[in-house]
């Protein structure tokens, strides 16, 4: 928490000096790219420094020179993976949205937002990465980094006439990976049943397959929809409907190993004694577990819905096309993935908060998080560009979101290959030696 205070208080103050920055050199200079690289570079120049000092001041009671200088050291390693990442994004998405004709200010602003959002997901897990991970897990864990950063360079460097196409086979060639990697992990429970960790979840991970495929078809019906009939913003359509169905069967296979947690929490209460007292107190811990995970999943839900049509009346000021958007599926629909997300975030979290490093699923269930994280993020853009930007900027703005989805398929791909290659291979490893033995 700590760590995050200073990095939230550093990309603040650096996100609101470049933004006033971009507006001042826009004045003197013409040039939108120049102009996005030094904001990047601006932004850098204040955020890191401004990180390292106020990590020294927090920590120069608590530690000696050595200790602070190998924290240093792992700290900036882990900047200079992430920044990369960052300067990219930041760049290209500023560069993007002032040719689209955005004030300086506001794309500097947004670019700044989009590209720290992914930034903090990666600084977190690079730094939990290095201290936990083992070599081979570490190597994993960069190739990881280095398919979503190789993916989404396609788009980002890719001509502006034909980024709509590269995309869109990026996406759908990301959403296909993932799906491969469900059918493999599919196949492998299949020939490991008498595995009795693998059978366990197996119905779990048949959920997850099942979510996948239908974000597959999604994703190729959207896009028949662009290339195939010329729609440039299909939405709403038919890929909503399938996008919206796998929801379901994410959030099952999430549940059920939740279930299946707070299940085991009862199961080593309930063996230490068999007074009746402490079953009941057991029991009624649980109840309120499922209680408070349901508030939350309602207290949400009713968040994003308050949030959405607060919005909508800040831009709407005729209150006849404020009431006809409201009730318009395009709402409708844009309401519902955000609300989705939060049914889906909230037992993950659980899920995560239940793990402890030493259990074999530990990094397999941090991937699926970033998988959920990523998608929240893209959806929540998907839906800001469709609700509250003129069409054609939307529309235009669309790859930017894809780069979050693009991410997510990644993570979830990642996450199935890590399952099928460090717990399945290692459980099958153990049987056989054991047999041997």
């Amino acid at each position: 928490m700590l760590f995050n205070k200073n990095l939230v208080i550093a990309d603040t103050t650096s996100l609101v000096i470049s933004a006033l920055f971009a507006e001042f050199y826009l004045t003197i200079s013409q040039s939108n790219g120049l102009d996005a690289i030094l904001t990047a570079l601006v932004e850098y120049c204040i955020d890191t420094p401004l990180f390292f000092l106020l990590f020294w001041l927090d920590h120069r009671k608590t530690m000696n020179r050595r200790q602070m200088w190998s924290e240093i050291k792992k700290l900036f390693l882990a900047f200079s993976v992430c920044d990369v990442l960052y300067v990219l994004l930041k760049v290209f998405i500023q560069y993007q949205l002032l040719n689209l004709g955005l004030p300086p200010y506001s794309a500097s602003l947004i670019s700044s937002l989009v590209a720290w959002a992914m930034y903090f997901v990666m600084i977190n897990v690079s730094l939990k990465a290095m201290a936990v991970y083992t070599r081979a897990e570490l190597k994993w864990y960069l190739g990881l980094l280095l398919a979503i950063s190789a993916a989404n360079s396609f788009i980002f460097f890719s001509n502006l006439e034909l980024r709509s196409l590269y995309d869109n086979v990026v996406l759908v060639g990301t959403a296909a990976i993932a799906l491969g990697a469900a059918i493999i992990v599919f196949v492998r429970q299949n020939t490991c049943r008498d595995l009795a960790a693998v059978r366990t979840h197996t119905n779990t991970f048949n959920a997850l397959a099942a979510g996948l495929t239908l974000w597959f078809a999604a994703e190729l019906v959207w896009a028949y929809y662009i290339f195939g009939l010329q729609i440039i913003d299909p939405f709403p359509s038919e890929a909503d409907i399938l996008w919206l169905s796998g929801y379901g069967f994410f959030v099952y296979g999430i549940g059920r190993i939740l279930v299946s947690l707070i299940r085991s929490e009862r199961i080593r209460t309930d063996s230490v004694t068999e007074s009746q007292r402490i079953k009941s107190s057991a029991e009624y811990r649980i109840q309120q577990q499922y209680l408070g995970i349901g508030i939350a999943v309602l207290v949400g839900v009713i968040l994003v819905i308050v949030s959405y049509i607060g919005a909508l009346a800040l831009v709407e000021d005729n209150m006849k096309q404020f009431a006809r958007t409201l009730f318009s599926p395009e709402f409708g629909i844009s309401v519902a993935y955000p609300c989705f997300d939060i049914v889906l975030l909230v037992p993950t979290i659980a899920v995560l908060l239940r793990l402890r490093r030493t259990d074999v699923i530990f990094t397999h269930w941090i991937l699926v998080g970033a998988f959920v994280i990523f998608s929240i993020i893209g959806d929540l853009g998907f839906a800001y560009s469709e609700l509250f930007l003129p069409n054609e900027i939307g529309a235009s703005q669309t790859w930017v979101w894809d780069t979050f989805f693009n991410s997510a398929y990644i993570c979830m791909a990642a996450a199935l290959l890590w399952y099928n290659r460090f717990i399945i291979g290692t459980l099958r490893e153990e049987k056989n030696k054991a047999e041997i033995g």
